[in-house]
């Protein structure tokens, strides 16, 4: 009866610590896969905020044309 607890007492700790590895790996996973979308949104944003000014500067230019035409 002792033997057959023990060896439950060791599969079941087995079990716990493959757990908690797979744990482990899910997490590191997750972080990875958070921080790749961080840095895709902040390329994204990086770009929508030069193409913001770019815009700004050819609407600029295009008022300046329209202004020296008058």
């Amino acid at each position: 009866m002792a033997e057959g607890q023990e060896l439950l007492g060791k599969m079941l700790g087995d079990w716990m610590v493959a757990t908690k590895v797979e744990e482990q790996q899910d997490a590191k996973n997750t972080t990875v896969i958070l921080s790749d979308r961080t840095l895709t949104d902040s390329k994204i944003e990086v770009d929508l905020y030069r193409g913001s000014i770019l815009l700004e500067h050819y609407m600029g230019s295009l008022l300046q044309v329209i202004g020296y035409k008058s």
